[in-house]
């Protein structure tokens, strides 16, 4: 039983009370809450990652550029930033509640990420 234990089987009951090796049951499938909470924390991250390719620690700080004359590499990013935060988060959004309305099916968080607005930045001369 204990070799049966260590290589993943439960230990369990059979029909007369005596013990017995199974496979586990499955893991409960994952509710619709933490369905969204999956592909929001996915949807983030990708914003998260584009500003860090440009060298901002976060989506946020990145947005904060926006309104910053000062440097208009900094304000265009920033713009560019901001504009794209909205759409991607439009589209994330959209794409859960059709997903609860049972309008399209779940995407993967690849699937969705895929999906998205791309970033687009123009550049002062």
């Amino acid at each position: 039983m204990l070799a049966a234990q260590s290589a993943g089987k439960v230990i369990a009951p059979d029909a007369n009370g005596y013990p017995v090796a199974q496979d586990p049951p499955p893991p409960p499938a994952p509710t619709a809450e933490q369905i969204r909470a999956d592909r929001v924390a996915a949807v983030y991250a990708h914003l998260n990652t584009a500003a860090q390719a440009l060298g901002y620690d976060d989506i946020r700080a990145a947005v904060t550029y926006a309104d910053e004359p000062a440097v208009p590499k900094f304000q265009a990013e920033g713009r560019a930033f901001r504009a794209w935060r909205s759409l991607v988060w439009a589209h994330c959004y959209q794409v859960l509640d059709d997903v609860q309305a049972g309008l399209r099916p779940i995407p993967t968080a690849e699937d969705l990420i895929a999906e998205l607005p791309e970033l687009s930045i123009t550049y002062p001369e």
